[in-house]
């Protein structure tokens, strides 16, 4: 079978154009954040190892000239000698990296151009040898002092390092990872092919083609492993569209699987050399093995040459096909045009026809008196031939006989009280001529049309207000001794009933007692009134009905004199309530509600007096010289100067701050008076008489005094 496959596809190039592509897809790395994770736990511990990749990279990798590690392959654990990483790094060259130390290479890789890398390791004693190879050529060994003892916390990791840093910015191809120590031979004979025979110890091997270059990948994020362990990757952060993070056209390399496209062609239908049949034109695929024992994709592109033609066609009565066939019912028809195609295949015309007959309708039109047909009104029977198209297409006669009946007029003279009821149960209420129809009443089933002449006579019905004392006597003499509606019926002159309401409004003649209560007088009856007493008096209600008012009035007259021994007031009023109120505040006196009132320090005061609800204020009466005789008066409080103009200085010598201070005279009449001053000096202005003045100064709480003199 392998063989035929062979000949089948040697058969094909020779007869078609063909194109062989090798599969050399590769992946681009952004240097950002993309990754391939595989589930691979590569090589661990001390065992013997080899890395191999093909990379392509202008990235700065040197750290020491502003550049940045770029991460081939790691697996491993971030610890001394646990990680085992493939890499460029100083001087832009391959390094092989365990943590704690590593080893550099000579050759610069970031030159834009292809490479293959290599790194191999093995344990000599206690000797940790390693080599680096550049496509193919040794390019640095030795030994580092780190004993390498890689872990497995994190898998084979393509394009960054296990602690997710120093991510490849570039392209990476052909990952294989072997646990044997591969000689120079080896790897050179490998470097720039494709495996299909798996070389002695290959355990992971990514060729990297699962994407198709350029185009949108978003559903190629599989990296799959070839080789025997099946550890497959998994493409993480690229974006798979466009020239960058994404499947790109790898280097050329030798062997390794294949596509071909074929281009094939027959008439009717296409077969292989094998005896595959296509009946159908379109892309087919068949895999065989190559030369080299790799997978060859072929796609064949079978194109067929027989030409099929469709087309609907409707026609009336008969149609004529194109090879001269009269067809004359509806249906499919083929008609074949023998090698007429370019390539001298048949031409096949299929013709789905509908074959639509004339049409020809009659109808009968009975009318009653006239009708209108396409825009022109009939008053008479006729006959109507109409020529038009069908809704199919073809052509359309309508035959219509028209018979035209005539409808019934009638005028009728109704006289009626209110409303009248014709035979329709129509109810008309005022005068005038009215049109009603008869549907189809007459001999000819044609409406009848009748006429009313009406008059219609209303029923009067008047409303009269009427406004009386105690009854009313309608014209008619009937007593109505109640307030309300009252109607009364009579006939009009044309004989229908008339109804009149009298809206009545009765009032009484009315006595009444109020009591009234003022405060020393009221206006009462346009006259002043001083005095308690009774007061009858007449009025008319608003309806001219004669009212009686009888008046209990109340006047409370108050005395507010006050009564003055010593510092003590009395209200000469005995009363309810009392309330003494300080007249320059215009506050009342707490607790002072009692007939007679002590003053406690100099001052203006007055009482309200409340008697039956009136309360009348007494006068200002003034209580002056309290307090003078038990003056404190202060050794340690200063006026400067005294005597003096009114202009003076207060000094407390004992440096509390003063809050607050009034002035007196020797009476005790408050003369001026400040606080929140919080200073022990301080300055006063004023303008005050000759004579003798105090000063009380409040300090924490004590108020202190001290006398002085103005010239």
């Amino acid at each position: 079978m392998k063989s035929s496959f062979y000949t089948v596809l040697g058969f094909l190039f020779l007869l078609t154009n063909s194109s062989v592509i090798a599969q050399n897809v590769a992946i681009n790395f952004d240097g950002s954040d993309d990754v391939i994770q595989t589930t691979h736990p590569g090589i661990s511990g001390q065992n013997v190892r080899t890395v191999e990749a093909m990379i392509r990279t202008t990235a700065n990798c040197d750290p020491k000239n502003g550049g940045r590690q770029k991460i081939i392959v790691d697996w491993g654990a971030s610890s001394t000698g646990a990680r085992f990483t493939l890499n460029i790094k100083d001087q832009n060259a391959l390094r092989l990296e365990v943590q704690g130390s590593g080893m550099n290479g000579q050759t610069t890789l970031n030159d834009g151009k292809w490479h293959h890398v290599a790194a191999v390791y093995s344990l000599n004693g206690k000797q940790n040898n390693i080599a680096l190879y550049v496509d193919g050529v040794l390019d640095t060994s030795g030994s580092i002092p780190t004993n390498i003892n890689t872990g497995n916390a994190v898998n084979v990791r393509i394009g960054q390092r296990v602690d997710g840093i120093n991510n490849f910015d570039g392209d990476i191809d052909e990952v294989r990872i072997f646990n044997v120590a591969r000689s120079q031979s080896d790897i050179k004979a490998g470097i720039n092919k494709e495996y299909c025979k798996f070389p002695k110890g290959l355990v992971a091997y990514y060729k990297l083609n699962e994407g198709s270059a350029g185009s949108t990948n978003t559903s190629n994020k599989t990296a799959k492993d070839y080789s025997s362990s099946k550890k497959n990757g998994t493409l993480n952060n690229f974006s798979l569209s466009g020239s960058a993070s994404n499947w790109i056209t790898g280097d050329t390399l030798i062997g390794g699987d294949t596509k071909s496209s074929v281009d094939v062609f027959g008439c009717y239908k296409y077969t292989t050399p094998e005896g595959i049949e296509y009946t159908s034109p379109g892309k087919y695929t068949r895999t065989i093995p190559n030369a080299a024992g790799c997978d060859s994709l072929i796609t064949l592109n079978v194109t067929l040459g027989r030409a099929y033609h469709f087309k609907r066609h409707t026609v009336c009565d008969s149609f004529v096909t194109p090879l001269g066939n009269v067809v004359y019912k509806s249906g499919f028809y083929r008609d074949t045009i023998k090698g007429v195609t370019a390539k001298g295949c048949d031409s096949v015309l299929i013709m789905e026809v509908r074959v639509n007959q004339k049409v020809e309708t009659q109808e009968d039109l009975v009318t009653c008196d006239s009708v209108s047909i396409n825009s022109k009104w009939y008053f008479t029977d006729v006959q109507l031939t109409q020529n038009s198209s069908a809704a199919n297409g073809c052509d359309s006669i309508h035959t219509i006989d028209i018979t035209v009946n005539k409808s019934s007029f009638e005028t009728l003279y109704e006289t009626h009280c209110d409303r009248f009821t014709s035979s329709l149960g129509n109810t008309y209420t005022k005068t005038g001529i009215y049109q009603e129809k008869l549907s189809k009443a007459n001999k000819y089933k044609c409406d009848s049309l009748v006429v009313y002449d009406l008059t219609i006579n209303n029923t009067s019905n008047i409303t009269v207000p009427v406004q009386d004392c105690d009854s009313f006597v309608s014209p008619a003499g009937k007593h109505y001794f109640t307030t309300g509606v009252h109607t009364e019926r009579f006939v009009s002159q044309f004989g229908c009933d008339s109804i009149i309401a009298y809206d009545v409004v009765l009032s009484e003649t009315k006595e009444s007692f109020v009591k009234v209560e003022a405060c020393d007088s009221i206006l009462f009856d346009n006259i002043w009134r001083t005095e308690s007493g009774t007061i009858d008096f007449k009025s008319t209600t608003t309806a001219g009905c004669d009212s009686l008012v009888s008046v209990d009035l109340q006047v409370t007259s108050i005395n507010n004199n006050v009564l003055i021994s010593g510092h003590t007031l009395t209200a000469d009023q005995f009363a309810s309530e009392y309330q003494w109120v300080d007249c320059k505040t215009g506050r009342p006196v707490k607790g002072e509600s009692k007939m007679s009132f002590t003053a406690p320090y100099s001052g203006s005061f007055a009482v309200d007096i409340t008697l039956n609800n009136c309360t009348k204020r007494s006068d200002c009466y003034d209580v002056i010289g309290l307090g003078i005789e038990k003056l404190r008066i202060a050794n340690n409080i200063r006026v400067i100067p005294s005597p003096n103009n009114g202009a003076f200085q207060v000094i407390n010598y004992t440096n509390q701050p003063i809050s607050s201070y009034a002035l007196r005279d020797l009476t005790g009449r408050l003369i001026l008076e400040k606080g929140n001053i919080n200073n022990s000096i301080f300055y006063v202005q004023t303008q005050l008489l000759p004579g003798m003045y105090i000063l009380n100064v409040t300090t924490e709480n004590t108020i202190r005094s001290v006398r002085f003199s103005v010239d």
